[in-house]
């Protein structure tokens, strides 16, 4: 199989030849380890992963220093961490009557599907491309912060309502341009959850977000794509209907949010694939060879037979994972990850 043919055939729940791998990001003295001086797609090429992923384009519209700045959806963000992730800091959504005079960025800019263009020219139907759009989540919690939009489904649920709404409309209309790119899978990587709960009630997410939330995964299938939905923490109060919403895969199925991929595999195995979960929390940042092994042992043990696995971080290869351990998790994936899986 080419690794796009297995990481279809694992979204399809069918068995692939071996045990498939990817990660939504890699940081760069991870990348540095493997390709020294090189960029995520370089490593993607050198790990042998089965998949790469990229997302639209956006541009700065003002850069206030080295660690601050505005994007065109009028967000300002601050970059955070040895990983610099861009933390939205400063909102252009305030009540309903600044959204109804919100204009998002345009679709059709010249730059917004050049990254993803690049990457499947390079790729070239060899690995699996992946796109990361969004789904109810992160666009309203960018737009407002955190605290405002939950404090929102109190205080002004239209208000609540229509941005969820409209993050549905404008991803789904840029899906539609992605899919002109000859794409096939989506990723959408909205965290709905911390390690205890949901940020909202299952009777909330229930009122408020199911219903969108099954739109945007329905209208991606409607346009072809597979979909993969990430979100850390704990998501067992609203799983089924997460699954229930026609999503093909689950990711993390995050191990310090009480996730369990075997419960995950044994309950809706015959309906959704799962990817995960190597904890990227402590055995690959201070963990043993040894250790590494046999987590990888047990999460094939829990997660693979029968198919539908791809195994990978409980999240992403951020700065503080020691590059020699992930090399570890990968040789190991390698020896006890191919098909049939014993048990």
């Amino acid at each position: 199989m080419t690794a796009r043919e297995r990481i279809i055939a694992v979204l399809e729940r069918r068995e692939p030849d071996r045990l498939p791998t990817f990660e939504w990001k890699v940081s760069q003295p991870i990348i540095d380890a493997f390709v020294p001086g090189g960029d995520v797609f370089d490593f993607v090429e050198a790990a042998d992963h089965d998949a790469v992923c990229c997302s639209p384009s956006y541009e700065k519209i003002e850069v206030i220093d080295e660690d601050n700045y505005v994007d065109e959806f009028q967000i300002r963000r601050h970059l955070t961490g040895l990983d610099k992730y861009p933390v939205s800091v400063g909102y252009p959504i305030t009540d309903l009557e600044s959204f109804r005079k919100y204009k998002p960025p345009p679709l059709d800019a010249p730059i917004r599907f050049k990254n993803i263009e690049d990457v499947a020219r390079r790729f070239d139907k060899e690995r699996a491309v992946i796109v990361n759009l969004h789904d109810i989540f992160s666009f309203p919690r960018d737009m407002m912060g955190l605290d405002n939009f939950l404090i929102s489904f109190i205080t002004a649920p239209a208000l609540v309502r229509e941005l969820v709404g409209f993050s549905v409309d404008y991803n789904l209309e840029l899906a539609g341009l992605v899919k002109k790119r000859g794409i096939e899978i989506i990723g959408i990587g909205d965290d709905m959850a911390d390690n205890k709960a949901p940020f909202v009630s299952p009777e909330m997410f229930a009122q408020f977000l199911y219903p969108e939330f099954r739109r945007v995964v329905q209208g991606y299938k409607k346009l072809g794509f597979y979909v993969i939905k990430h979100s850390d923490g704990n998501l067992n109060p609203i799983l089924d209907m997460l699954v229930d919403a026609g999503i093909d895969c689950l990711d993390p199925i995050d191990p310090l949010g009480s996730m369990d991929i075997g419960y995950i595999r044994e309950q809706y195995g015959d309906r959704i694939a799962r990817k995960g979960n190597i904890d990227c929390v402590h055995t690959l940042v201070d963990g043993t060879p040894e250790g590494v092994e046999e987590e990888v042992r047990d999460c094939i043990r829990r997660g693979s037979p029968g198919g539908g696995h791809i195994i990978s971080s409980s999240n992403s290869l951020h700065a503080g994972i020691d590059p020699a351990l992930y090399k570890v998790m990968l040789q190991s994936l390698r020896e006890h990850g191919t098909y049939p899986i014993i048990t």
